[in-house]
């Protein structure tokens, strides 16, 4: 046999646990093992678990799994397999290489060839554990066949008796037969040729003996068992009758009699039309003759369970129960089983006694104790005392009439209750006749042991109330009687409360048992009976033999009963009943929902999203790889692309969709004029045109971000609060440093008119109207030629750190430029000449001599400009040298008028705007002299920050012009560009270059910033003279 299974050439295919020439599926020495020695075996050769070869684990491996279960791991190392992996070794047939192969069970495709290695047939073979039985059965003698010496045959040994190695269908029979064929003798098989050799084929005349052994095998104690429990059921499908059937039970009801002695008698059945059967006598002899016991015997078969005894001269049923004990032999399961099943009770009206054995009996099984084990001694006794009185239930007489003579009236009545260990239902019949007599009398009961798992009372109160339902119904079915009325009873208020609720709002387990009762007692009304007055707590609780003999409550239940006017009345029902099922509102919501409404500041929710990646992220690693400690740059940065990502999905999710596409967007789209795209992060930024711009990528391209989405508000909040409550301006011109909101210029604006902070220090006094321009303002200049200034305070700062400091008064002189609005602050500790000369002399040190100062009429600036008109006089009345180096150093000062505070409105605006960020970041606190002086130069670069201008909406527009574009070359809030030391000296811009850029300054100055100044933005008309 050569399989053709795999592709795979014979010098790749070495077994890994013997060396030969086959792979390990098929060596012998490996499927001989068990499968945990398998197992064993390839993880000491170091396979894969999955397809048994090396050079990768199954992890790793795109074989697919186990046949069986589907797991991965290859099924000769499956532990449950319901078909034997074992291999049946084919005899081999030896070719010219003297080569031979196993096949394992399963299918492959084979080829046949004869023994001259000529390729004969090839076909696909099923290859299984057993084909047939040994063949032949019996060793055939062949020394009288006189085979021709020069015949070879394709098995000598055909004769002896063997298993077969290949079964060939007929569809390859034909293909492999010759024409060539010798008949050897008369009586004698003939031998034909095939391409495999010589085979004899046909009869044998000697005789053939075969012995077979069937073998059927019965358990009793199985039977036992069985047809206990079964009794112990509420049969509830009828077995489907045939045509034959009903006309015979028709018949029987028809020609039944009851005789004098209480014996039924009822005529034969026979058929209409009976076909003549001839004469039969003797073959019946015949047949009788082999039997041990006639047909004709007339003792009646007895059953081993049957011990209900029923006298029709007295109409009464008796029990006939034989129960010895034996107190010093051990017991076993298998006795106490034995002693049950000979308990008949098919009406179950010893199930107080019988439930006592069912709870015994299951105990023993929850025990797992064995058949033949001795029980416990505490079991021993429980049994003992039971099976002692069990003796007394032949004592019982019982009524079978449980209705009164001539009744007019018949109701029913079933009772229902549970305990811990068991539950029931007994069903009582009340009858009334014409003079008023009443009987109630027990018709029926079962019981049933509670489950094993652990169930709460009231559900298994509910069980016990399925149960009575079932026996009505059943009860209704079998009895040929109108009842006038049917009533059942339960203790349970809560069973009550689920029988008047809808199904629908309890729990599974309560809710198929209420649908089923309501089913099988739809127009019955279920009533409460307290538990000392409920005839089925005696069945779910169990009662002796002895005590059952005299139990009224059991036999002919409560005495109110019979006496509708003393039925107890039901109690108030609860309003809040357990298992119900809990509501559940499905509300559709869009696959990407993060609650960004729920936060208030971007901080946080930064970090609670930072917190929600870091859980995912640690999910993922070994508790050493964690991360625990405080958030990283990197973690807040993720956490913040990842929310910008969610608020544009929300917002932009057709563009995104779009985009990822490659698709364009509409001409109508409101984005389109940005010329978005998707970056490598799946962020939507601005393309817009400068791409060849020397700037910084985000500024290039900042992110785009949703007009009214939640986390664009907080964006804006956040810059609001970190530029000291700054303006729109300023808040715009920030935020477009890294993105690009929609409608920013408005956003801004409500997010600054709705700042509280700011609502509360913003306050609208009586303006005149605006007055004209000073030349200096319209006049381009160098920064601070033209100067003004003013005083801001007094604000209360700290002398020292630490212990005894002490609060002084500080104030603000401001410097602001006429041509430029750059602002420039200096702190002064009092309102002294000396101190102000001081901030002076700061200020031309650092921003250079001015040509003109204006200020208010103060006392302290008129004693400045006296020192300065003095030094100045002084400086020009000496010798020459001096004169001709500080002739340009005089500075005009100039006072605007009395009660003229719009001639000084450039820098009152830069007081407030000082004030403005003052009370907003300080408020009530009282600073160190140090920290306050470095909060002045903060606000000092954000006010000389502020745009000149009204900014654009068009992307394409260029940088706001700001005061620091005229100290500094470029915004004071802008990100470091990249530094251009690295770049060849050649290639660096001249000082003309340089020149000609601050000059385009002044040119954008001229044009964009002077036409603003044309209008009146305040005070746009006259109101009288203050």
């Amino acid at each position: 046999i050569s399989n053709q299974g795999e592709n795979v050439s014979k010098s790749n295919r070495v077994c890994y646990n013997c060396k030969g020439d086959h792979s390990i599926f098929y060596c012998s020495d490996f499927l001989k093992l068990s499968v945990q020695e398998r197992f064993n075996k390839v993880k000491s050769l170091q396979l894969c678990l999955n397809c048994l070869r090396k050079e990768h684990t199954s992890r790793d491996c795109k074989s697919s799994g186990c046949r069986l279960c589907h797991i991965k791991h290859n099924t000769l190392l499956h532990t449950n397999q319901n078909v034997s992996v074992s291999v049946t070794q084919v005899d081999e047939i030896n070719d010219t290489h003297n080569e031979s192969n196993e096949v394992k069970v399963g299918a492959t495709q084979c080829t046949l060839v004869a023994a001259q290695n000529a390729l004969l047939a090839t076909a696909q073979v099923d290859v299984t554990d057993k084909i047939t039985s040994m063949v032949p059965d019996n060793n055939i003698p062949i020394q009288h066949f006189n085979l021709p010496v020069n015949i070879k045959l394709a098995d000598p040994e055909f004769n002896v008796t063997r298993n077969i190695d290949i079964l060939i269908g007929a569809d390859v029979f034909w293909q492999i037969l010759e024409s060539e064929r010798i008949n050897i003798s008369k009586d004698l098989p003939i031998l034909q040729n095939t391409k495999l050799g010589w085979v004899l084929a046909g009869p044998l005349s000697m005789p053939v003996t075969k012995t077979q052994c069937h073998l059927s095998v019965t358990d009793p104690l199985q039977n036992q068992l069985r047809k206990f429990w079964e009794l112990e059921e509420i049969p509830f499908d009828s077995p489907a009758w045939s045509p034959e059937e009903r006309l015979c039970e028709k018949h029987f009801i028809e020609n039944l009699q009851v005789l004098e002695n209480g014996r039924f008698m009822v005529s034969l059945p026979f058929k209409e039309s009976p076909d003549k059967l001839g004469h039969s006598r003797e073959g019946f002899d015949s047949v009788n003759s082999n039997h041990l016991v006639d047909f004709t015997s007339k003792d009646d078969l007895t059953s081993k369970t049957l011990g209900l005894v029923w006298r029709p001269e007295s109409d009464i049923l008796t029990y006939k129960i034989h129960s010895e004990t034996n107190h010093t032999a051990n017991i076993t399961k298998r006795q106490i089983l034995s002693k049950i099943s000979t308990i008949f009770d098919p009406l179950g009206l010893l199930s107080p006694c019988v439930i006592k054995a069912k709870v015994l009996l299951q105990s023993l099984w929850a025990e797992s104790i064995a058949w033949d084990t001795p029980l416990p001694v505490d079991m021993r006794k429980s049994w003992l005392s039971l099976a002692e009185d069990l003796n007394i239930l032949n004592k019982l007489i019982i009524n079978r009439k449980v209705v009164c003579d001539k009744a007019t009236a018949i109701s029913m009545h079933a009772f229902a209750d549970a305990s811990e260990k068991s539950y029931g239902a007994c069903v009582y019949i009340v009858s009334e006749n014409a003079s008023g007599n009443k009987t109630a009398n027990l018709l029926c009961a079962k019981s049933k042991v509670a489950p094993i798992k652990s169930q709460s009372m009231p559900r298994l109160e509910l069980c016990a109330a399925l149960v009575a339902s079932q026996l009505i119904a059943k009860i209704s079915k079998s009895i040929d009687t109108s009842f006038s009325s049917i009533h059942c009873w339960t203790d349970s208020t809560i069973v009550l409360g689920w029988l008047k609720s809808n199904p629908s709002t309890l729990k599974p387990f309560v809710a198929n048992r209420v649908s089923e009762i309501q089913r099988l007692t739809e127009s019955i009304e279920w009533h409460h009976v307290s538990t000392l007055d409920n005839p089925a707590d005696i069945v779910s609780r169990g009662l002796s033999p002895s005590s059952l003999m005299h139990s009224k409550l059991w036999f002919h239940g409560p005495d109110w009963l019979l006496y509708l006017d003393q039925w107890p009345t039901s109690p108030i029902l609860l309003s809040e009943l357990p298992e119900q099922r809990k509501g559940c509102n499905v509300s559709s919501t869009p696959a990407i929902h993060f609650p960004f409404h729920r936060f208030s500041t971007l901080t946080k929710l930064k970090h609670c999203s930072a917190y929600i990646l870091r859980f995912i992220n640690n999910s993922r690693l070994k508790p050493g790889d964690r991360a625990l400690e405080h958030f990283t740059v990197n973690e807040l940065e993720r956490s913040f692309t990842f929310l910008i990502r969610l608020a544009q999905q929300e917002a932009f999710s057709e563009e995104i969709s779009s985009l990822q596409k490659n698709r364009k967007l509409q001409c109508n789209n409101r984005l389109v004029s940005l010329n978005p795209f998707i970056d490598e992060c799946g962020i939507m930024r601005v393309g817009g045109r400068l791409v060849n711009a020397e700037y910084p990528y985000d500024k290039k391209h900042p992110i785009v971000l949703p007009q009214k989405h939640h986390l664009t508000r907080l964006i804006f909040e956040h810059e609001h609060r970190t530029l000291l409550h700054a303006g729109p301006q300023l808040l715009l011109a920030t935020i477009r440093e890294n993105f690009w909101p929609i409608s920013g210029r408005n956003l801004a604006r409500k997010i600054v008119r709705e700042c509280v902070i700011c609502a509360r220090h913003a306050a609208r006094n009586f303006q005149p109207i605006m007055g004209s321009l000073p030349k200096a303002r319209a006049h381009p200049s160098l920064p601070f030629s033209h100067v003004g200034i003013d005083y801001a305070g007094p604000f209360a700062i700290k002398d020292k750190r630490g212990r005894g400091c002490k609060v002084i008064k500080c104030w603000v002189a401001l410097f602001v430029c006429f041509s430029t609005r750059a602002i420039h602050l200096e702190l002064v500790l009092s309102l002294s000449t000396d101190d102000f000369l001081q901030a002076l002399h700061r200020f031309i040190a650092r921003r250079g001599k001015p040509l003109e100062i204006f200020s208010d009429n103060g006392t302290n600036f008129i004693g400045a400009a006296k020192e300065v008109k003095y030094m100045y006089t002084f400086l020009n009345e000496n010798s020459e040298t001096i004169y001709s180096k500080t002739a340009d150093m005089g500075i005009k000062w100039h006072f605007i008028p009395v009660n003229s505070p719009h001639f000084g409105g450039i820098w009152e605006a830069g007081v407030k705007g000082v004030k403005h960020h003052l009370k907003r970041s300080v408020g009530l606190h009282k600073l160190y002299l140090l920290d306050f002086q470095t909060l002045l130069i903060r606000i000092e670069a954000i006010l000389n920050s502020r745009p000149l201008f009204p900014l654009s909406s068009d992307p394409e527009d260029l940088t706001p012009l700001t005061p620091a574009h005229f100290l500094i070359g470029k915004s004071m809030q802008t990100l470091p560009v990249p530094t251009n030391m690295s770049a060849p000296e050649n290639r660096l811009s001249q000082f003309q270059l340089l020149d000609r850029l601050h000059s385009h300054f002044w040119t954008r100055w001229s044009k964009e910033y002077i036409s603003e100044l044309q209008q009146r933005c305040r005070w746009k008309q006259t109101r009288g003279d203050l």
